[in-house]
């Protein structure tokens, strides 16, 4: 296998890897390979050593038994962190390595040494940041503030307890089981950062993921000039070669040209590959979680739940749901509810009449839809879903209310505060 295979080999595999890990969790690849395989690398191999564990040993594993397993199992969710430092700093390394003694040349000035240290820093520091910050976590002090905030739709989200942390679960809210918390606004829980994203941190992983987007342009840019300076002194700019076809002399192509500087510039040419391949994956993403959260005013963990809800209509479910809509009903709404009142006594009375299920079912079903439909009654409003055209997303505000509220979340109900 030639320099370049095993190159391009190596890039397709740390690419294919680093799409896993970032798309695995989304809605959007559910019961696919992709998400399949998220599972066995977050929770699925650990789940198989175990088993063989216990085949081998007939006991269970305990952490407790040797000091290495203790370690190991406390770090497991750290493993991906671990890999994109390694990742990262070893691309950054082979840079320096290779290319430190280089610049300045005729296409790089000097303010690169100026620019470098501060996209690295960039780098690691939006990553200690996404990875320590709170995403929201939902405790007793927090928990009705948060609840007031965030409006139960009736749809997606109603009143329920968290069975883990026995509390009232706010509207947008979910159990991460990673991290052991209820979070606000969960949108998911990333293997890169071992940190939840949510209500209050999204800003942060949003910049993290730009951060890593800028190094890998600047890093092609670099490693791009790099290379042409390179081969401007093996005068591959102005040289000539035979055509093995054609037999005649020709001026050096594009092709030609990177055959050579592959051979001449593997790190640097490897450095081209992997952050171009990089920076089209995390830019995907980033692009993706953008028009969710801003466009849509949705979330992931929220876009399963749509789908879920659509496809049950489509089968032909129906749902009653409410929203709030004041303390007092005014008086049209009252005689109409009157009016719808009398109406289901008198389906009742019919109902009681009737001898056969069948009878039954054909006739109060139909009546009970339409009494609910528009009645108001202690506040709220009570309507009939028949169609995934009847639901209405109340929490897109428009794109920028979503983008100002993901900026600028409200940290006070955090505080206990509303």
């Amino acid at each position: 296998m030639s320099i370049l295979s095993r190159l391009v080999l190596y890039i397709v595999l740390i690419s294919v890897f680093i799409f896993i890990m970032l798309f695995g969790p989304n809605e959007i690849f559910k019961g696919t390979i992709i998400e399949k395989l998220y599972w066995f690398i977050t929770e699925g191999a650990l789940q198989y050593l175990l088993k063989l564990y216990q085949i081998i040993f007939r006991k269970e594993f305990n952490v407790n038994d040797n000091v290495i397993f203790r370690i190991i199992y406390k770090c497991r969710y750290r493993f991906i962190q671990a890999f994109y430092l390694t990742i990262s700093t070893s691309g950054i390394i082979f840079f320096f390595y290779t290319a430190l003694d280089r610049l300045p040349n005729k296409y790089l000035g000097p303010i690169h040494f100026v620019i470098i240290p501060m996209v690295i820093a960039f780098l690691y520091i939006s990553f200690y940041v996404a990875c320590v910050s709170d995403p929201g976590v939902i405790t007793k002090e927090n928990v009705d503030a948060v609840c007031k905030h965030f409006k139960y739709d009736y749809i997606l989200f109603s009143e329920r307890t968290c069975k883990t942390c026995n509390l009232i679960k706010p509207a947008r809210s979910k159990h991460c089981s990673s991290c052991g918390h209820c979070i606000a606004k969960s949108d998911h829980h990333c293997s890169w950062i071992n940190n939840c994203v949510g209500y209050l941190n999204f800003r942060y992983f949003l910049l993290f993921l730009i951060a890593n987007v800028i190094i890998c342009l600047y890093g092609c840019y670099l490693c791009t000039y790099l290379i042409k300076a390179r081969g401007d002194s093996l005068g591959l700019d102005t040289g000539y070669a035979i055509n093995r076809f054609t037999r005649q002399l020709e001026k050096i192509g594009l092709k030609e040209y990177s055959q050579i500087m592959l051979k001449e510039e593997p790190i640097l040419s490897g450095l081209v590959l992997f952050l171009g391949a990089s920076n089209f994956i995390v830019l995907g993403f980033i692009l993706y979680q953008s028009y969710l959260n801003i466009v849509d005013g949705t979330t992931s963990n929220e876009l399963a739940k749509w789908g879920r809800l659509e496809n049950r209509l489509m089968k032909g479910e129906t749902f009653i749901t409410k929203t709030y809509v004041g303390d007092q009903e005014i008086k049209e709404n009252k005689k109409e509810s009157e009016n719808k009142n009398e109406k289901n006594e008198q389906i009742n009375k019919n109902y009681s009449n009737n001898t056969t299920k069948q009878r039954k079912e054909k006739e109060s079903k139909p009546e009970m839809t339409e009494f609910y439909d528009g009645i108001i009654k202690n506040g709220y409003r009570y309507s009939i879903i028949r169609s995934f055209d009847d639901v209405t997303n109340i929490y897109n505000q428009g794109i920028k209310n979503n983008f100002k509220e993901m900026i600028f979340p409200n940290v006070k109900i955090f505080k206990g505060k509303n």
